[in-house]
């Protein structure tokens, strides 16, 4: 399996989808899935990480879109963690992608952009 996901704490505010290197948009989907319903099992808010590891797969907005789509009213935010083998205009692309998506997604969850996933625990407590 080239992701993993996981609850950070246990009132299960906290979840981490973390892909390996080399992860494909089926494990993508695979894994967003599975947060979901994660998430939906709580009613209370919840904070995704998403973890890519790596540099996102080719062509990411309907993967992104689809992702948006089916997204959980208890996700309150998504807080991306930049690969560490991105160039800066990767991450100039990414929050465009998520300016984008937060436009056709109105009620969508906000989307944050940190170096790590230590900074990301540490941003939503």
């Amino acid at each position: 399996m080239s992701y993993r996901v996981e609850w950070l704490s246990d009132k299960q505010d906290k979840i981490l989808l973390e892909f390996q290197y080399h992860w494909n948009w089926s494990s993508f989907h695979a894994g967003v899935s599975r947060d979901h319903e994660m998430i939906r099992s709580v009613e209370h808010d919840v904070v995704l990480i998403l973890h890519p590891a790596s540099v996102f797969p080719s062509n990411p907005m309907p993967h992104f879109r689809r992702a948006f789509e089916d997204q959980p009213p208890n996700l309150k935010k998504i807080v991306v963690v930049t690969p560490t083998d991105g160039e800066p205009i990767l991450l100039s692309f990414m929050r465009r992608i998520a300016k984008i998506i937060a436009h056709f997604f109105p009620n969508s969850s906000k989307v944050e952009f940190v170096k790590s996933v230590e900074e990301a625990i540490a941003d939503v407590g």
